[in-house]
């Protein structure tokens, strides 16, 4: 299912009984199984009913599964020892795709476990492969932070990078699915000096690119991105503690109230109550903001230090996330119907 559909799914599934009797906001955390120290990182819903998720701790590089009990597997066969395998997304092709950050390598992993890499057409030095999504023309699309490029690898692993339109030290850093076929991104830094960051950019599947930054804070650090049920572009701020919003004419709206000073707001996805989900990495929160851009910020249950990252909407009609410093992943109850099966 494409994600444009799958929108149209969350939209309808707003109204209706709850999924579980538990009230919004519950958190549960599950660590059994996971590695100590593994550093979750990157999580998205599987094609088995499943979540998968990307472990980026210090001599770990794995990738995992979990199920809606908690139960969790492994699996680091196949991945280079210092990959740092960093965001995860399903394919077209019923498997999960994610990036390499320390190796420049995509990775491809089926259901069953079972790894392959991709090196070739992948700048071999500093491309550090970040955020990934799969596109409207059945590739996936990966920003490379370290090269300042968007790539696209097709199923059989064949690698297009574009680099022209994307400010070089920009820093691309997660990409999403957009309206009318288009495939939206954050750029994030210029090293620590944040010059040539702080913009949302644009690509058409043939690697037009169109980079937006009016209206973005100075130094604010433009982070997850995902699309909305507005069909506008919802993203987060790291450094600003807030939420952004950009239409597909680029104009943005910025959203500070409810939002924790100093939490810095990490990655963003939509959850199946129509709601805009991100987690707060230092302030140890998950946030939701309405299209309305109502904050709400949930912390009970959540470990201290835990560090929330990486957020997706589960087969169960809730979120789960990645604790990166905590080493567990958690789920939030959204209040949302499951998803119907097709």
């Amino acid at each position: 299912m494409i994600p444009r559909r799958l929108v149209g799914v969350m939209i309808a599934l707003v109204a209706g009984a709850t999924a579980s009797a538990a009230p919004i906001g519950t958190v549960t955390e599950f660590s059994a199984g996971i590695t100590p120290k593994a550093g979750p990182f990157g999580i998205t819903a599987g094609p088995d009913g499943a979540m998968w998720f990307t472990e980026v701790g210090d001599d770990v590089s794995a990738v995992a599964r979990i199920t809606m009990k908690g139960r969790v597997t492994e699996y680091r066969t196949g991945i280079d020892p210092n990959a740092r395998p960093w965001e995860i997304a399903k394919g077209p092709d019923g498997n999960l795709w994610f990036t390499e950050l320390e190796v420049m390598r995509i990775g491809r992993i089926t259901p069953k476990g079972v790894v392959t890499e991709f090196t070739k057409g992948i700048a071999p030095f500093q491309s550090a492969p970040s955020g990934i999504a799969t596109g409207p023309d059945g590739a996936m699309w990966f920003t490379e932070l370290g090269n300042s490029a968007i790539g696209r690898i097709t199923m059989a692993g064949a690698v297009t990078e574009f680099t022209r339109g994307v400010t070089q030290g920009s820093g691309p850093f997660d990409i999403a699915y957009g309206p009318n076929g288009t495939l939206w991104f954050t750029g994030a830094w210029n090293g620590d000096k944040d010059v040539a960051g702080n913009r949302i950019g644009r690509s058409t599947t043939l690697g037009v690119i169109t980079e937006f930054q009016q209206g973005i804070p100075a130094a604010s650090k433009p982070a997850g991105i995902a699309l909305g049920p507005d069909r506008a572009m919802w993203f987060t701020l790291n450094d600003a503690d807030a939420i952004g919003r950009i239409t597909v004419a680029g104009k943005v709206t910025i959203y500070r109230k409810g939002i924790t000073k100093g939490s810095k707001p990490g990655l963003i996805a939509l959850g199946y109550d129509g709601n805009l989900w991100f987690t707060e990495t230092d302030g140890n929160r998950i946030g939701r903001i309405t299209p309305k851009g109502v904050v709400t910020e949930f912390s009970k249950g959540i470990s201290k230090g835990a560090g929330p990252i990486g957020i997706a909407a589960g087969p169960d009609g809730n979120m789960w996330f990645t604790e990166l410093e905590g080493g567990r992943v958690g789920r939030i109850i959204t209040g949302a119907r499951p998803p119907r099966r097709r």
